[in-house]
Formats: structure tokens, sequence, C-alpha cells
């Protein structure tokens, strides 16, 4: 038996539930999920440590071409995540439905649900990267 705390849903008091699955499948997504949330929360914590260098002018070449190098490692995180997102969405809970025993009358939660997996892929895929200040007018 395998028990995760759910990281989507909250009940009373932001109390997130735990929840025992008997497949390993399901071990297996949550597993996913937990490195992509991770990946999604360290390039945060990158970007973030950034600031906003594009806009200051007395960075050195050097130093600014340093932060675009962290940046990219940041995007490069970001395409990480979504990539296991979309993975568990299309194949690891397509592999699991077929699973005998898989879903046994338990609620599912959001976290194992194929179109919140893709929202998910969709949602730490990076935006055009206006803030560069080669695209800075």
């Amino acid at each position: 038996m395998f028990s995760w705390r759910t990281t989507l849903s909250a009940h009373l008091f932001n109390n997130s539930p735990r929840l025992s699955r008997l497949t390993l499948p399901s071990e297996l997504i949550f597993t996913l999920l937990t490195y992509g949330f991770a990946l999604s929360n360290l390039a945060r914590l990158n970007v973030v440590a950034l600031g906003a260098y594009e806009r200051e002018r007395g960075i050195s070449d050097v130093e600014r071409k340093m932060k675009d190098e962290k940046l990219g490692f940041a995007v490069t995180l970001l395409c990480k995540a979504s990539g296991i997102f979309e993975h568990v969405g299309t194949t690891v809970l397509s592999g699991a439905e077929q699973t005998p025993g898989w879903n046994t009358g338990n609620a599912r939660p959001p976290e194992l649900s194929k179109e919140v997996a893709s929202a998910l892929s969709k949602c730490v895929v990076p935006p055009p990267l206006h803030c560069s200040s080669r695209l800075i007018p």
C-alpha cells in the first residue's frame, strides 16, 4: 500500500488528505508529479534570485552573460517539468488505467487526472522571454 499527501487538493483548513493506493502505477505517478513540482519550484527560485538584471545599466557584460546562462538553466528546468507532466498525462496515467484494481471505487484526486496533468504541462512552460535585454526596445 502506497500513501501520498495530495498536492493540488485541499480540504478544511488547507489540510491536504493522505491517500492510500494499492498499485505501483499510483506510486510512479505521484513520484513523477513531485519531481515535476520540485523542478518547477527550483526554476522559480533561480529566476527570483536573478532579480531584474535586464534593466540594470551598471552591470558588466560578463555578469549579464552569467545571469543569462542562469536564466537559461531555469528555462531548461521548466521545460523538463513540462515534459514530466505531459508524460504523466499521456503515458503513465493511460498505463495505470489498464492496471486491474487501480481505481477501486475511490474518488480520484485531481493529481490523477489526464486533464490536470496536461494543464500542468502547459502552465510551467516558460512564455517567450520578453524580459531579455535583447528584446526590450
